[in-house]
């Protein structure tokens, strides 16, 4: 088949032929086009958009190409999350990896012995998430 190499298609350069460069994509929020972030913290929305908020399940998103603007965006995305995730607790049942209880008693859900410290430090942190709604 001309144009194919061992089924992947190609492209004439000074009658050579190359294989296509793969371009580099991301997944965008369809509503404010920021960079997603690909979490598991709430039940059945896997992406979840800094900018405004929105939670979406696992085939949600805009796939586009990366940008030196999006890039930008998502490595700052990435590391304000970094941050602030370790905090949040997931609103579905889960074993927390670091915890013995979860680990040692055979418990279904990390919420059956939940502290009240990590109640507080997951609901400043959902207050901090809320104060970057509309920041890119």
């Amino acid at each position: 088949m001309e144009g194919f190499k061992n089924n992947l298609p190609m492209e004439r350069s000074g009658g050579k032929e190359e294989k296509m460069k793969k371009k580099e994509r991301i997944t965008i929020c369809p509503h404010c086009q920021t960079p997603m972030i690909w979490t598991f913290k709430w039940a059945g929305c896997e992406w979840f958009c800094l900018n405004c908020g929105d939670a979406m399940g696992m085939c949600s998103g805009d796939i586009t190409e990366v940008t030196p603007e999006l890039k930008l965006k998502k490595k700052v995305v990435d590391k304000i999350w970094k941050i602030l995730s370790n905090k949040i607790l997931p609103n579905c049942h889960f074993k927390k990896n670091k915890c013995k209880k979860c680990w040692e008693n055979g418990v279904n859900s990390h919420w059956e012995h939940i502290t009240k410290r990590e109640k507080r430090q997951s609901k400043e942190a959902e207050r901090i998430i809320d104060k970057f709604k509309g920041i890119f």
